[in-house]
């Protein structure tokens, strides 16, 4: 009879240490439902667009009536599978709204032609889902377009002969998109629609036949709007005694503008209106032309 009671105490002291048990971890995961709908996911954009090496973050706000959980992001090429424990995190109280800004640096392997789908899950602690997916693309331009060769900052039109010519040669990493030329004091507002990596203009202007000075502006852009500026000023006068003066034997743009050393050759002002070179042909007949700037 002893030797009974004493298991059935025993058994009861068990069953009741595993109820206690059981209470417990019951009370640690007793959650009260507000609503109990899915939380909801509003990333900042569903496409990031970068470039290799380069860092992004993937940013956006997630709410839950109910409480938060987790957030995980997950791709297998990329090698993410990164889950936020919010409970872990914030212990004393759960959040029912959260903002996301989680960095990733783009590996230096990666091509234009990739896409990466990421997986975005937020749970609540009723265990509801919701899932978006964010593209990454590392097609992205964050250079700006490069004035290869720009005009001078002071270009001479001469009273007897008033054209501009605006030479200019452009250049970017990816694509061009256009080229504003702006004279605001002779109403000129042109655009030019480009492409490719490089391109080179040669474009004249008519002046008006009288002695003045205007202020030129140009915009570069490329096909990701990245821009670039540059400005210089005209003067319409007669012919100036020129500080510097150029000596050339080419007659294209992209030849006057190259790496050729010598190309343009600057020659030597003696005095007023007086400039002196030495200058040695590869060949007779070669022609040479004397400008004041090297564009």
């Amino acid at each position: 009879m002893v030797k009974v009671n004493y298991l059935k105490n025993v058994l009861l002291m068990s069953l009741m240490t595993v109820f206690c048990f059981l209470a417990q971890s019951c009370s640690d995961d007793d959650y009260t439902a507000v609503d109990n709908k899915a939380p909801v996911v509003a990333l900042t954009t569903h496409h990031i667009q970068t470039e290799p090496g380069r860092s992004f973050s993937i940013q956006g706000v997630i709410t839950d009536a109910d409480g938060l959980k987790s957030i995980t992001l997950q791709n297998s090429d990329m090698y993410l599978d990164k889950t936020i424990d919010l409970l872990e995190y914030h212990p004393d109280s759960l959040l029912h709204t959260y903002n996301l800004n989680y960095e990733y640096t783009a590996k230096d392997t990666w091509t234009d032609n990739q896409q990466f789908k990421i997986k975005v899950t937020a749970e609540d602690v009723m265990g509801n889902i919701t899932e978006d997916t964010l593209l990454v693309t590392p097609d992205g331009d964050f250079t700006a377009p490069v004035f290869t060769s720009a005009p001078a900052s002071e270009l001479t039109v001469l009273l007897q002969n008033p054209k501009l010519t605006l030479n200019t040669v452009l250049s970017d990493n990816k694509n061009l998109q256009y080229l504003k030329i702006a004279i605001p004091g002779l109403s000129i507002n042109d655009s030019i629609a480009i492409s490719g990596k490089s391109y080179t203009l040669s474009k004249t202007y008519d002046m008006p036949a009288k002695e003045a000075t205007y202020q030129m502006f140009l915009t570069l852009a490329d096909a990701a709007n990245n821009t670039v500026t540059d400005t210089c000023t005209i003067k319409v006068s007669d012919l100036p005694d020129f500080d510097k003066m150029y000596l050339a034997d080419v007659s294209t743009v992209d030849e006057l503008n190259s790496d050729l050393y010598g190309v343009p050759m600057l020659i030597e002002h003696t005095g007023q209106y007086q400039y002196r070179a030495r200058y040695y042909n590869q060949k007779a007949g070669t022609g040479i032309r004397f400008i004041p700037q090297k564009t």
